[in-house]
C-alpha cells in the first residue's frame, strides 16, 4: 500500500497543473519565513516609492540585458555542437523581467478619506541594502534567429532541436540561417 503512495504522490509532482501549484506554497513558505525572522528584519528601513523605482532600475535587469545573457549562454550552448564554427544568437521578448517587492502598507482614514501609503521594505547587511524581492518574472521569449557557420541540414535541425528543448518554445518562433 505504501508503495502505490509513492507512485500517486509521483505522478502528483509530474502533473504540470500541480507544479504551479506546488511553486506557489513554496513561494509562501519562503516569504513566511523570510517575514517571521527576526533576523533578517533587525536591521530593516524602507523606500519611497520613487527610491524603488530608482533603485530596481539600477539593480536590476532590462529587457536588453536579459535578452543578452540568453544570447550569451545559448551561443555557448551552440558552439558545443561538433561542426559548427561560428554561432550568432539574437532572442526577442515581449516584456522586460518583473518583480514583486514586498511592501509595508499604511492606510490611514481622515474626514471620509482615505490615504493609503506604501513603502518597500528593505533589509540592510553591512553597507550594502536591497529590498525584499517576493516574485521576479522573466519575459516570454517571442522569437530567436541563429546564424551559423558550418551548418548542414542535419545540423540546422540539430540546432533548432536544441534551442526548442533550451528555450521551451514552439519551433515555429525559431529560424537558423546559415551565415
Amino acid at each position: 500500500m505504501s508503495e502505490n503512495k509513492k507512485i500517486s504522490v509521483f505522478a502528483f509532482l509530474k502533473n504540470a497543473k500541480n507544479k504551479d501549484i506546488i511553486f506557489a506554497c513554496l513561494l509562501a513558505v519562503v516569504v513566511l519565513v523570510l517575514f517571521f525572522s527576526s533576523s533578517v528584519f533587525s536591521n530593516k528601513k524602507t523606500l519611497s516609492n520613487n527610491e524603488v523605482q530608482t533603485k530596481t532600475q539600477n539593480g536590476f535587469v532590462s529587457a536588453t540585458e536579459y535578452c543578452a545573457s540568453v544570447e550569451h549562454r545559448l551561443e555557448k550552448i551552440l558552439m558545443g555542437i561538433s561542426c559548427i564554427k561560428q554561432v550568432d544568437a539574437m532572442v526577442m521578448v515581449d516584456a522586460s523581467p518583473q518583480i514583486s517587492i514586498y511592501e509595508n502598507i499604511e492606510e490611514t482614514k481622515n474626514n471620509n478619506q482615505t490615504t493609503i501609503k506604501k513603502e518597500g521594505v528593505v533589509v540592510e547587511n553591512g553597507n550594502v541594502s536591497s529590498p525584499i524581492i517576493i516574485v521576479e518574472r522573466v519575459p516570454n521569449i517571442t522569437g530567436v534567429l541563429i546564424v551559423c557557420q558550418g551548418l548542414s541540414p542535419n545540423k540546422k535541425l540539430e540546432i533548432l532541436n536544441a534551442v526548442q528543448v533550451v528555450l521551451s518554445i514552439d519551433a515555429s518562433k525559431i529560424e537558423v540561417l546559415e551565415g
